[in-house]
């Protein structure tokens, strides 16, 4: 009789283990190889570690019993669509989640040791984790007969790099909390990275990606249930909601499709944002701040800015952007691994860890940068070169990733173009006078009146074609600025509505009264 009891007192002191339920009860604990699964077995929320990482993480998986572990789903199912404990792993492989006796939810080093307090507000009710099938992970509140009666906290409020259905994407107005999507610093470090996709805090009927605070992508304005980018509005259905205290996105599936696509919106590492079905990737969004390479259409930025701007890319400003030091620029970075020097300029990272993305951008801005790598082994930090690193090997340097910049066709430059237009616009005023003088001529000959064919062309000319000559030079030449007028009358004219002739209007009404008939 004395051994049941002695059990009995040991897992009341030490704990109880939760089983394969989609509840976490007060008191319980989730332990390292245990895991909490949804009603319907659509997610699942378990500790794991990277490979060759000893850090532990809290996550929210898709469930491989309901991907019933297609090799299709490979993408979805190698990957946390949420982190509880993205920048405060847990050294070592012994790792616990519990809801202790005030309500708060906490997890913890080993057995006891505090290591994060995911919620802090206490509650002297009955307290429950409980894990839904839209893989949102809320800690309620229970009343006497097992109703929830409020919500103390819930995942859906803390996104990590991933959009699921019914997150919200925005901010509260009276207590500044913010909806949006942190990249991660690598493929194997969740920790936050520099990429940020969410609504725009001045135009909050769009949505924008950063880096660093820059924008380099923006969703054109939501006008009528759609953005005026068409090549966001796909399969899945968005929505505005704008009230006094909040406003945000959310999304959700079209109806014409299944409940089960499950689709998803993440940014990854490279400030990439994929958009995805369960079976497949519906579409992306392919801009890289301020760079070129592989991962970005050249084209788009080299060619016709103002396509690019119309794709979402926003061009940015060129001394702050663009390689523009070369005239022959370079186009993509070449990979290789060896023991090279370590005699580069190492960046400073007071203002947060650099990934290798970050690395990449800051080579690409520096006009004497000829290649650059990781410092560290888990892919941040940041060297770069201004001579080719391969020329001076280093035996003693462990084995490292190096991205060397490779000539290729560079980016035209502002300057340029300004200055192949103005030879343009010489050689035409050159010619001018001379196809003049050469009518001038053939009239002569033929005895027409010359006067009469000189006004009318002199007409014609200044008032119809060389307007048009000069209005077609400046847009060539202009780029097109964050922010600007430029921007702004464009995307008034995506929504139809042209400002110009609302003021040419204004003007003619106005001459109609100054001057009555």
């Amino acid at each position: 009789m004395l051994w049941p009891i002695t059990l009995l007192t040991l897992s009341l002191l030490l704990g109880q283990s939760c089983c394969a339920t989609d509840t976490l009860l007060q008191g319980q604990y989730l332990k390292h190889g245990q895991e909490l699964v949804s009603a319907f077995n659509i997610f699942k929320l378990k500790f794991f570690s990277f490979e060759n990482s000893s850090n532990l993480y809290l996550g929210i998986w898709y469930n491989d019993l309901y991907l019933n572990g297609n090799k299709q789903y490979a993408h979805i199912q190698d990957r946390a669509v949420w982190i509880a404990n993205r920048n405060n792993p847990i050294p070592g492989r012994s790792g616990s989640l519990t809801v202790d006796s005030l309500g708060r939810l906490k997890i913890l080093r080993g057995a006891s040791k505090s290591l994060l307090e995911i919620t802090s507000t206490e509650t002297t009710g009955n307290t429950t984790l409980k894990l839904l099938d839209t893989g949102n992970l809320q800690l309620q509140e229970m009343d006497s007969d097992g109703s929830v009666r409020r919500v103390l906290w819930q995942s859906f409020d803390y996104p990590t790099d991933t959009f699921l259905p019914g997150m919200k994407l925005g901010f509260n107005v009276k207590t500044g909390k913010r909806w949006e999507l942190t990249s991660w610093l690598g493929d194997t470090l969740p920790a936050s990275g520099s990429f940020v996709f969410g609504m725009d805090a001045n135009i909050t009927n769009r949505l924008i990606i950063l880096w660093r605070g820059n924008m380099y992508w923006a969703s054109g304005l939501w006008f009528k249930d759609r953005f005026s980018l068409e090549e966001f509005n796909s399969e899945f259905v968005f929505s505005y909601v704008s009230t006094e205290s909040e406003h945000y996105f959310m999304f959700s599936v079209d109806r014409h499709y299944g409940d089960t696509v499950f689709p998803t919106i993440t940014i990854d590492q490279q400030g990439i944002l994929h958009i995805n079905r369960l079976d497949r990737e519906v579409t992306h969004v392919r801009c890289s701040p301020f760079t070129i390479g592989d991962e970005v259409d050249n084209e788009c930025y080299r060619r016709d800015p103002r396509g690019c701007l119309n794709a979402g890319c926003i061009v940015p400003d060129m001394p702050s952007g663009f390689r523009n030091c070369s005239p022959y620029g370079y186009t993509y970075f070449r990979e290789t691994v060896s023991a090279f020097s370590g005699n580069g300029f190492v960046l400073d990272e007071t203002g947060g860890r650099l990934s290798s993305a970050d690395c990449r951008v800051m080579c690409l801005q520096n006009c004497s940068c000829l290649a650059y790598a990781s410092t560290n082994g888990d892919g941040t930090g940041c060297e770069i070169w201004n001579i080719d690193p391969s020329n001076k090997r280093s035996a003693s340097h462990r084995p490292r990733t190096i991205y060397i910049l490779v000539k290729g066709y560079g980016v035209h430059q502002p300057n340029e173009k300004a200055a192949t237009w103005l030879v343009v616009v010489a050689s035409l005023f050159l010619m001018i006078p001379v196809t003049w003088f050469i009518i001038y001529l053939i009239l002569r000959k033929f005895k027409v009146k010359v006067s009469v064919i000189f006004r009318g062309m002199f007409y014609f000319l200044w008032g119809e074609v060389i307007p048009q000559m000069i209005g077609c030079i400046r847009r060539r030449v202009q780029t097109p600025r964050v922010g600007s007028t430029i921007d702004q009358e464009m995307l008034l004219r995506e929504l139809g509505i042209d400002r110009r002739g609302r003021r040419h209007r204004r003007s003619a009404r106005k001459s109609m009264l100054d001057f009555p008939p």
